[in-house]
């Protein structure tokens, strides 16, 4: 009986032990579910997940519009990325809890996107490469020389690591293209 006993509970933490161990994949990003308000009826937003990912894909006739997020069902992804396909990227907000995130870019021939800044509770401030809410904007491309503005491709912005922690539920991102319609 004492054998049985030991087996039964030697078998219950093995099986406690594997249960701790698959934890992680229940919070899995591809789970997140949202519910999106694009402000334009023509815009397009789409959100992927890849390789641990969460793409929004922005696609906007206009260029000027904004999409409200309101997660529906599982955690906030770890890495969000956001796809405009815009000729020119003017401006970019990412607006979450009390902080916005403004970050513009130039419209000339060179691709520079060092202008960012935050608003927290409506204080201003400069926003440096690699500190915590730094956006990193880059062009996709196979166009050569990626000039603006762009005749095919597109602005990838990754959301900072801070945004995760201190978004909640809910986050809208704004756009404005250089050529907008």
């Amino acid at each position: 009986m004492k054998s049985k006993n030991t087996i039964l509970a030697l078998f219950t933490s093995v099986l406690f032990l594997a249960a701790c161990t698959l934890q992680p994949e229940l919070l899995d990003d591809s789970t997140s579910e949202f519910s999106v308000t694009s402000s334009k009826p023509g815009d397009t937003i789409t959100i992927t997940s890849e390789e641990g990912i969460t793409m929004i894909e922005v696609d906007s006739p206009n260029g000027i519009g904004s999409a409200q997020f309101e997660l529906v069902s599982g955690a906030l992804p770890q890495k969000m990325v956001a796809r405009l396909n815009l000729k020119g990227l003017e401006e970019f907000r990412l607006l979450y809890a009390d902080t916005i995130i403004v970050a513009s870019a130039s419209s000339g021939s060179v691709f520079n996107s060092s202008n960012q800044k935050v608003l927290i509770s409506g204080i201003e401030q400069p926003i440096l490469p690699g500190q915590p809410l730094w956006m990193e904007i880059r062009i996709v491309s196979d166009q050569t020389p990626q000039n603006i503005p762009l005749e095919q491709g597109y602005f990838e912005i990754t959301f900072p690591p801070e945004f995760t922690e201190k978004a909640g539920s809910s986050f809208e991102i704004q756009w404005v293209d250089f050529f907008r319609e």
